[in-house]
């Protein structure tokens, strides 16, 4: 099997881990967006944050019961646990997951 590195990067220092790691271990997926979040709360309440990465998160569309705000309503598919936990952290950290924010067209949708 091939194995990918999951990265954190911290003000010029990379924290990495075996994807097949983060994707399957819940403790390591805590601690990943636990070090995230203290990452991002580090930085001024004024400093543009952009986090880009694949999380190997599959957010799913929106339900009726969902109280995510940071979920737009062109999500899709089926939620997963990475997908969970992208969403707390995001909700956590009052971000917005911009991909599920706009309309694609199919052609550029991929899952």
């Amino acid at each position: 099997s091939r194995s990918i590195g999951c990265n954190v990067r911290q003000r010029g220092s990379t924290r990495s881990r075996k994807r097949k790691e983060c994707i399957s271990n819940p403790e390591l997926r805590r601690s990943f967006y636990d070090s995230l979040s203290t990452l991002v709360r580090s930085f001024s309440r004024r400093t543009l944050v952009l986090i880009g990465g694949d999380f190997n998160a599959k957010v799913g569309q929106r339900t009726r019961t969902d109280h995510f705000s940071c979920l737009g309503k062109w999500s899709r598919g089926t939620r997963n646990e990475n997908g969970d936990a992208l969403l707390e952290c995001a909700e956590m950290l009052n971000m917005k997951l911009s991909n599920t924010t706009f309309q694609h067209p199919a052609r550029h949708i991929t899952t």
